[in-house]
């Protein structure tokens, strides 16, 4: 089951459906999803948009039609547990440590790649990034756990922090992930701290190619 819903979702990202909200500028609020080490409540998760895997909300109709990238990219979760599930070490339940990925079949002509993780789950019908990374070398073959390669430059997850975490809320049993790396024909010359939900909207629309990865944290 695990594995349809996964499979699923990404189809469903692969149609494009991800770009909902674009047509908008977006809102922020506050919502309630897990606290981060260190942090004293979870109210720190900003914003988000409509969730991969999930029924995008209407949008207005529009005359010019929204290019949907090409997979071409293949990502890979190298430190996986059986059936795809993420460690305990990548969460904040163990040490919060970055996820190592893996990517090949960077498509020419590529200035830059963009990565973002994703929690499947929505949060107020809206995305929720845990991690966003641009400036990500067309050269490079992926980031290893714990650290980023050089010229890599974060950006503000929806925890409202600067970096990464994989945090569900107290309580959430299991909680599925999607990973994208798009490939961009321009530099983005990002700085530390930008908005992921923002970027992420930007950069879908631009991308010609793009990668999906996967992985299910539980707590089981």
């Amino acid at each position: 089951m695990r594995v349809l819903r996964m499979a699923l979702a990404a189809s469903v990202i692969a149609a494009g459906v991800v770009v909902a909200g674009c047509s908008g500028s977006s809102t922020s609020s506050t919502r309630t999803r897990g606290a981060q080490p260190g942090s004293a409540s979870a109210a720190g998760r900003n914003k988000s948009t409509a969730p991969p895997g999930a029924r995008p909300p209407a949008r207005r109709a529009s005359s010019r039609s929204e290019p949907v990238p090409t997979i071409s990219i293949e990502v890979e979760i190298p430190t996986l547990l059986r059936e795809g599930y993420i460690p305990k070490r990548n969460t904040c339940d163990g040490a919060n440590v970055s996820l190592p990925l893996r990517w090949s079949h960077v498509p020419s002509g590529t200035a830059e790649l963009v990565m973002f993780v994703i929690n499947l789950r929505p949060v107020q019908g809206r995305f929720f990034f845990d991690w966003a990374v641009a400036g990500l070398s067309p050269a490079a073959h992926g980031i290893s756990a714990g650290t980023l390669p050089a010229g890599a430059v974060v950006g503000r997850n929806s925890f409202g922090k600067v970096g990464y975490s994989i945090c569900p809320p107290k309580g959430t049993r299991e909680e599925d992930f999607v990973v994208r790396v798009l490939a961009l024909s321009r530099p983005l010359a990002l700085t530390r701290g930008f908005d992921a939900e923002a970027v992420y909207r930007d950069a879908e629309q631009s991308a010609k190619f793009v990668g999906i990865g996967s992985g299910t944290y539980s707590r089981l």
